[in-house]
């Protein structure tokens, strides 16, 4: 297969070895095209900037550096806002939130292993102390190809499936389950697609962390449906060693808001106490009448339309009516009875506005208990640019709130 130049250049990205033949011979080929050498001058001067700057890398170091080599997977810096970004990556990567297991494999950790013509690959993970995203990816060389070359990552009809990969943290010399989802990330030629899964801590004692743990990975079987939720799938490989295992790079820094404001909902009080924001997530504490948790009630409001929930000028929503969800009398007629764009939603969750808006990251693992609220993001989040959260509906400005700042160890 032939490769435009800037996609072998892509190819080529993540590789920290001497370029192969096709590209040093496609960038070569390109520069005699577009420049012409004066012989006083000796100047690439119409040599264009994708070649430019490749010719000069392969020249000087003999390879190919991607900006931020050693520190980012392409495909996660794109996904998570920061590609383009070195220094929001040196950053995250000196505070121990962004880690290449490959390239920080401690002790026994395997970032890496093939069994059965089938290679699985965990190419980057990002961290906090509750939760993590792992990015990995699965070659399955001679033993399936995607038949299909319209299929999308959208379907995940003919695309193989690992099912499943379990994840577990070693915790005072015991195994704990983590909490994980996730699914086909990129399928990147018709043998080789990359995963995601996000994992958290969020239900498991607040006193733990996966700072320093060491992450096993353990995959049973590779599968895939011929048809939508297949009944019997077709088994690629099972009863294979596709067990992985690493110390979790976590970072630590976060800062930490001591709000104590009051939200009401109907005639119930909630108190927000307060919250943990870091880069990679953000959790909650509050306190609520009789145990009661947030989860527990819904808010009738109004949609603009686009999914988009009406609100004031400071980012309250307009909740025209609470109901409480565990047994409220009539409750299935107002349901029913909704008025025209109007519709019931749950007060359980955690919006994050920036001075540019509101943050549309909260994409990975959440979970809400008796007094906390716990969310995932999935996009890197700029704390010194939060400006307020919402909860229950409305909006609590963090201007002048006292904070305290928990710095990386």
């Amino acid at each position: 297969m032939k490769y435009e130049l800037e996609q072998l250049m892509k190819k080529n990205m993540d590789i920290r070895k001497k370029p192969s033949e096709e590209l040093n011979q496609r960038i070569l080929d390109n520069s005699r095209e577009v420049y012409h050498m004066d012989r006083k001058k000796k100047c690439f001067r119409y040599l264009p900037r994708v070649a430019a700057a490749a010719l000069a890398v392969v020249v000087a170091t003999g390879g190919i550096a991607l900006a931020a080599e050693n520190l980012w997977n392409r495909d996660v810096a794109e996904e998570f806002g920061v590609a383009g970004d070195r220094e929001a990556m040196e950053s995250l990567k000196e505070q121990g939130f962004a880690q290449i297991p490959q390239d920080d494999v401690r002790q026994d950790g395997i970032a890496s292993v093939t069994d059965k013509g089938i290679k699985v690959t965990v190419l980057q993970t990002l961290a906090d102390e509750r939760c993590a995203y792992v990015y990995y990816e699965v070659d399955y060389g001679d033993k399936y190809h995607i038949k299909d070359k319209e299929v999308t990552e959208i379907s995940d009809t003919g695309v193989p499936m690992p099912t499943f990969p379990f994840f577990k943290s070693e915790s005072d010399q015991k195994e704990i389950d983590l909490d994980y989802s996730g699914g086909v990330s990129k399928i990147k030629d018709d043998h080789t697609v990359t995963y995601e899964s996000f994992i958290s801590l969020s239900d498991m004692d607040k006193k733990d962390t996966l700072s320093g743990k060491t992450i096993k990975m353990n995959i049973r079987e590779f599968i895939v449906d011929r048809e939508k939720c297949d009944p019997k799938p077709e088994v690629i490989a099972k009863d294979g060693n596709w067990n992985l295992s690493w110390e979790m790079s976590a970072g630590a820094a976060k800062r930490v808001y001591h709000l104590n404001r009051e939200v009401s909902i109907g005639k119930y009080h909630f108190t927000v106490r307060d919250v943990e924001i870091t880069p990679l997530s953000c959790n909650l504490t509050y306190e609520g009448p009789e145990g009661r948790s947030l989860s527990e009630y819904a808010g009738i409001i109004k949609e603009t339309g686009d999914d988009e929930v009406e609100t004031d000028e400071k980012g309250n929503m307009k909740v025209r009516r609470y109901l409480y969800t565990g047994g409220m009398e009539h409750e299935d007629e107002i349901m029913e009875g909704l008025p025209k764009n109007e519709t019931l939603f749950l007060l359980d969750g955690v919006s994050i506005f920036r001075k540019d808006g509101e943050f549309n990251g909260m994409g990975g693992m959440s979970s809400v208990t008796e007094n906390s609220i716990f969310d995932q993001f999935d996009r890197v989040l700029d704390v010194e640019n939060v400006t307020g959260i919402r909860v229950a509906g409305r909006y609590i400005s963090l201007d002048g709130c006292t904070y305290e700042t928990v710095e990386a160890k």
